[in-house]
């Protein structure tokens, strides 16, 4: 079994299906182009502003589309995109569609420039410039950038080692990406042009997660698509060569020892599978009704919160700046060790905008501190983490 795709579908019940794989047809809903793939800038266009550590992860939704299609909400991806998004008076329902390219999150919406403005007036977000019609706000807390165009809100981060010019960087190679401005990725990337093609603009797409025995892909995606009736769970490898793509024998055989084991990453009873090979390709398709699929699929959206945070060298405190209000037994601060006194957020009540939490912190502090969130399944998330870097000479202010 896949450890990228079991950290990819974190926050979701999948159970074994037994009783062998039903082979079958399956044929997909059509899908639109892969128009996200605009606003991934290629690895050269990225360096040096690239965060290495999300490269190549690329992450697509439509929030409103399982809504539309199947009645209820959809909710895969959304734990992983809303974890890195802020408040900026726009519900993330709201969005058409967002895409994480890796170093920089898009919010693709009709936006109301002045309701953004408001809604970062009580943050520490300062307008500072444009950029491409983009009105471009920066902080330095947690050096942070966010672009407001009129169809989009470009939005990066770093950590609080690196200097805010890296995340001013990766908004701004992202905006010229999608004019045309830099080289995209799928323009120097063969391979990922070919899995993009591959998935299309399906509602729920996320790359670089092969599935485990069908050797080593050069790219790889889940994604999603829905009718009336049906989930389909698509499974996408390239291979730099068809010599090195493994043949249908070969994928049964993975295909089975996945579906037999212990926590399944696929849905738990589909009605059909189907495998697709062409030259370097291979596509693993899967159909499950939606009462039985959705059922299993219980991951709950993360608030989208805008945190500030001031450090002094002994002591950091954080602040809900703006967004959502969030229970504050839902709140706790990872790790739970090098400061004093137990949680913060301890005696319950609501953490809302305005309330702050301060950690004194002790001799065995660590050198970074998590606002972590937990959901209704007990899975963890971080809304907002902060490094502390040289405990000496790293101390900010939210409004510096």
């Amino acid at each position: 079994m896949s450890g990228a795709l079991a950290a990819g579908l974190a926050g979701c019940s999948y159970l074994p299906f037994g009783g062998g794989v039903p082979y079958g047809s399956v044929s997909l809903p059509g899908s639109e182009p892969p128009r996200f793939r605009q606003w991934v800038p290629s690895e050269s266009a990225f360096e040096p502003h690239v965060d290495a550590e999300q490269s190549g992860r690329i992450r697509y939704k439509r929030p409103g589309v399982g809504n539309r299609s199947v009645g209820r909400p959809f909710r895969i991806n959304d734990t992983a995109l809303a974890s890195d998004m802020e408040h900026v008076g726009i519900g993330y329902t709201e969005y058409d569609a967002v895409v994480h390219n890796g170093s920089a999150i898009v919010g693709l919406t009709s936006v109301d420039r002045e309701s953004v403005a408001s809604a970062l007036e009580p943050t520490g977000y300062e307008r500072t410039d444009t950029h491409r019609g983009y009105d471009r706000y920066t902080r330095s807390d947690k050096p942070r950038a966010l672009a407001v165009g009129d169809e989009a809100i470009v939005a990066a981060r770093a950590d609080g080692t690196e200097p805010r010019e890296l995340a001013v960087g990766r908004v701004t190679t992202t905006i010229d990406a999608k004019a045309g401005r830099v080289e995209r990725r799928h323009e120097s990337d063969d391979d990922f042009r070919v899995l993009t093609e591959m998935t299309g603009g399906r509602p729920s797409v996320r790359t670089s997660l092969p599935l485990t025995g069908l050797g080593e892909p050069s790219h790889s995606a889940l994604s999603h698509a829905f009718d009336e009736d049906n989930v389909y769970v698509v499974v996408d490898h390239v291979y730099a060569s068809a010599a090195d793509r493994p043949d249908e024998s070969t994928v049964r055989d993975a295909l089975a020892d996945t579906f037999d084991g212990p926590a399944l990453l696929l849905p738990s009873e589909p009605d059909a599978v189907d495998i697709e090979t062409d030259g370097r390709t291979l596509s693993i398709r899967i159909r499950q009704g939606v009462e039985s699929y959705l059922e299993r699929v219980w991951a709950e959206r993360p608030p989208l919160v805008t945190f500030g945070v001031e450090f002094d060298g002994d002591r950091v405190t954080f602040t809900h700046e703006a967004g959502e209000p969030i229970p504050a037994s839902r709140l706790g601060i990872r790790p739970e060790y090098g400061f004093d006194g137990g949680d913060p957020f301890e005696g319950g009540g609501t953490f809302e905008p305005g309330d702050s939490v301060t950690l004194t912190l002790t001799d065995d502090a660590d050198e970074s501190y998590i606002v972590s969130w937990q959901s209704a399944g007990e899975t963890h998330h971080s809304l907002f983490e902060y490094h502390l870097g040289a405990r000496d000479e790293n101390k900010t202010s939210a409004r510096r």
